[in-house]
C-alpha cells in the first residue's frame, strides 16, 4: 500500500529482485520464470534480502552432474515497463544448464529445458505486477523471442520472435 521508487532487476539466471531506489533496501523477490527446485538459491530472508545457496546445486567433485535452472532465461532482450498497469513485460525462455563437473573446477554444460516443463510453453512473455509480484504469462510457445518488448501509451505490448512473427497484445490482459 506504499508508493516507492524502485530498482527492479531481472538477471539472466532467473528471479526478479526489487530494491528501494534511494536506500537499496530489499523490498521483494520472486522466482522467475518459474519456481523450481533446480535453482541455485533455495531461500531468501524477506526482511534482509540475504540469499541462501541451494546445497543440492553445489558440485560434489569431478564427475558430478546437475541440472541448474535458469540459464539465459531473459537473454539480452530489453524488458518494458507500462505505468498504466504498473507492470514489467519480460520475454523469457525456460532454459536450464546440464552441468558436468570435471577436474580442477572445469565444467562442461549444455542448454536444456527445465525438467518436467511443457515444450509447447518453452518461451513467452511475462507480465509482472510490480505492486504484488504476480506473474501473468502469455504468448507462450516453442519459438523464443528475439527482440525487445515494447509498451505503448495506447495500452499495447509489441513483441517479435525468431519465427518471424510480430504481435500486439493488450497491456491489461
Amino acid at each position: 500500500g506504499e508508493e516507492r521508487d524502485m530498482v527492479v532487476t531481472v538477471p539472466e539466471g532467473g528471479g526478479i529482485w526489487a530494491l528501494d531506489r534511494g536506500t537499496g533496501q530489499f523490498l521483494w523477490q520472486t522466482p522467475f520464470p518459474y519456481d523450481d527446485p533446480h535453482h541455485p538459491i533455495v531461500k531468501i530472508d524477506v526482511k534482509t534480502g540475504k540469499t541462501h545457496v541451494n546445497p543440492d546445486m553445489i558440485s560434489t567433485g569431478p564427475g558430478s552432474q546437475q541440472i541448474v535452472c535458469f540459464f539465459n532465461t531473459r537473454s539480452y532482450w530489453p524488458t518494458a515497463y507500462h505505468p498504466g498497469t504498473n507492470s514489467l513485460y519480460i520475454a523469457y525462455a525456460d532454459n536450464c544448464r546440464d552441468v558436468l563437473y570435471g577436474e580442477e573446477g572445469v565444467a562442461t554444460w549444455m542448454v536444456v529445458r527445465r525438467p518436467g516443463s511443457d515444450p509447447d510453453k518453452w518461451s513467452g512473455i511475462a507480465k509482472v505486477n510490480l505492486s504484488t509480484g504476480e506473474i501473468l504469462r502469455f504468448d507462450e510457445g516453442r519459438t523464443p523471442g528475439t527482440a525487445a518488448v515494447l509498451a505503448t501509451g495506447g495500452g499495447l505490448i509489441f513483441h517479435g520472435d525468431i519465427n518471424r512473427r510480430f504481435r500486439a497484445f493488450d497491456a491489461d490482459t
